[in-house]
């Protein structure tokens, strides 16, 4: 992974838009890892395999 912060969401503000304002407010930089909609099984695979469990996991902040 990334020596950053990342969140991962689809390419909308939505729900990853107070993980991305709160992180920015804290002066921690961070990736934006967006996905379109609806993602791809590639993608969905790779936030399951993060996230851990049966949904889909986003959004999602992974930290160094």
């Amino acid at each position: 992974m990334s020596d950053k912060a990342t969140v991962f969401y689809y390419s909308a503000t939505g729900r990853a838009n107070m993980i991305r304002l709160t992180l920015a407010a804290g002066g921690i930089e961070f990736e934006d890892n967006c996905a379109t909609f609806p993602p791809s099984e590639e993608i969905k695979e790779t936030w399951l395999t993060l996230g851990k469990n049966t949904t889909t996991n986003v959004p999602m902040l992974v930290m160094p």
